[in-house]
């Protein structure tokens, strides 16, 4: 997966519930129909249940490892 620079001044990709399921929406609120861009944003959701884990495992260690920093960091943000 590329990483890409994000503009945090700004609104993000929305979700909706829609029948079933979610409709995905672009910071103006139209629906979002670029196949290549949600698959990233469903990748990513697939990911965090495992980081959000791992994060807590790193944050509850003892010592002051280089992942208990890392976590540190990524979950004051």
């Amino acid at each position: 997966m590329r990483l890409r620079r994000a503009d945090l001044g700004s609104p993000g990709i929305g979700r909706r519930r829609r029948g079933r399921g979610f409709g995905y929406l672009t910071p103006d609120g139209e629906p979002l129909k670029d196949e290549e861009t949600i698959e990233r944003v469903l990748a990513l959701a697939r990911r965090l249940p495992r980081l959000r884990r791992t994060i807590q495992e790193d944050l509850a260690s003892r010592g002051l490892t280089r992942e208990r920093v890392l976590a540190g960091a990524l979950s004051s943000g």
